[in-house]
């Protein structure tokens, strides 16, 4: 029961503070965990338009998109991020921004050159993080 208690803790948090890009992203969690893609997506597009410039966001909301077979919006907010970010966390996500956009050795460079982050260094290769991997986004 905790999960349930989980998600109903995170959607009221998301309408009590209805500016907290953290807590939409936290929300998103929360809910791609319990299987509530169409919430978690919700909650995701509520954090990326909370905070625009933040690579983690629109990386995860492009990769979320796309999952949901809205590629051609996921591949948009996937250049955005691709044109954002500087600290080695958000190098990995304009990493998976570029790895979306099927611009495969931009993503490679990008996720060489922010590896040797300790916390980075940890993080899985994007074809481990996206369960649709083996399909072909190619350029738009």
């Amino acid at each position: 029961g905790r999960f349930e208690q989980e998600a109903a803790l995170m959607g009221e948090a998301m309408e009590t503070v209805t500016a907290a890009p953290e807590v939409c992203h936290r929300a998103s969690d929360c809910f791609l965990r319990r299987g509530e893609i169409a919430r978690a997506l919700s909650a995701m597009k509520q954090a990326a338009e909370g905070l625009p410039q933040s690579p983690l966001y629109r990386a995860q909301l492009a990769a979320l998109l796309c999952e949901r077979g809205n590629v051609d919006e996921g591949l948009d907010h996937a250049r955005a991020c691709a044109r954002t970010g500087l600290t080695p966390n958000e190098r990995y996500y304009r990493g998976l921004a570029y790895f979306l956009l099927g611009e495969v050795e931009a993503a490679e460079y990008e996720l060489g050159e922010c590896r040797a982050d300790p916390v980075v260094s940890k993080f899985p290769h994007y074809s481990q993080v996206l369960s649709f991997r083996g399909k072909k986004m190619g350029k738009r």
